[in-house]
Order: structure tokens, then C-alpha cells, then sequence
């Protein structure tokens, strides 16, 4: 059996294990990645961070006042991402789904979202990487090769 968890992409001064829509709705963090800029990277594993994604992400972006991401990865080679800025809806795109799975944005819709997002976050974010990313076919043999490739295509900081 694969990785089944959420990457949860946010910007807070506060610690993950602080951050109140989190920690209302997991049992705790599995480890988290601190980068420049306040950003913060945190993975939990399971599935209690998936029930009431929309939720969670409406709630984090109101708290920290900052866009805020989910990627949710499934058996660990596909993901389900999903974005959200203060004020703004939430976008779910997939990562390596079956390439017959329609439920999701577009790769070319996928990345123009996360183009938006990354420039609401206040990062520099690369288009063209972007829909690269978006275009990894699935089911991809470790899904965290291509979310790595998302957050440097989004323009998040290298981890300090």
C-alpha cells in the first residue's frame, strides 16, 4: 500500500501545529518543511484532512490572511490539488490521474489557476513549468517527484 496524505502550502508565522483549521480537523503533522518567507510546507498523513477540503482551505486562507494549497496524494502516485486565495474560490486539479478522469480542471486550465495563485501568493511562478507539471501522465510511480515540480513551478522558496 502506498502514501495516502495531504501536503498542506501555506504562509503563517505561526507553527503548522498552530494553525487552528488545521489542527481542528488532524490528529497531528507528519513532518514540515520551513522555507523563506514565512511559507510552510507540512504533510499529514491519512485521510482526515480530505473530508472537508473546501473548508479547510477557506478556513487557513482566512486565518493566515495568505493563499493557501492542498495536494492530496492518492496510494502515492496520483494527487488531487487544490488552491485557494483570501476571498477568492477554491480550484481542484489532479496530478497524475488517469488521463480518462475528467473530473478535474484541464491541465492548461490547472496551470493557469496555479499561475493566478502563485501571483496572488506573491511568488514568481513559471507557466510553462507549470503545465508541464500538470501534464505528468499517471499514474506516476512516486507523486511526490511531480508536487516537487509543482512548488518549484508555483515559485516557492527553496526550504532554508
Amino acid at each position: 500500500m502506498g502514501l495516502w496524505a495531504t501536503y498542506v502550502v501555506c504562509r503563517t508565522g505561526s507553527d503548522l501545529a498552530e494553525v487552528s483549521a488545521i489542527t481542528e480537523r488532524s490528529e497531528g503533522l507528519d513532518w514540515s518543511d520551513e522555507r523563506p518567507g514565512s511559507w510552510k510546507i507540512g504533510q499529514y498523513l491519512g485521510h482526515e484532512l480530505t473530508a472537508d477540503s473546501d473548508d479547510l482551505l477557506l478556513d487557513l486562507t482566512a486565518e493566515t490572511g495568505a493563499p493557501a494549497l492542498l495536494a492530496h496524494v492518492m496510494d502515492s502516485n496520483a494527487a488531487v490539488v487544490q488552491g485557494c486565495d483570501p476571498g477568492g474560490g477554491v480550484w481542484q486539479a489532479g496530478l497524475a490521474v488517469f488521463e480518462d478522469f475528467e473530473y478535474y480542471l484541464s491541465p492548461a486550465e490547472a496551470a493557469d489557476m496555479a499561475y493566478a495563485w502563485g501571483l496572488t501568493a506573491g511568488l514568481t511562478p513559471h507557466r510553462g513549468q507549470l503545465l508541464e507539471v500538470f501534464n505528468t501522465p499517471g499514474p506516476h510511480p512516486d507523486v511526490r517527484e511531480p508536487l516537487s515540480a509543482l512548488f518549484a513551478a508555483l515559485g516557492l522558496p527553496e526550504g532554508g
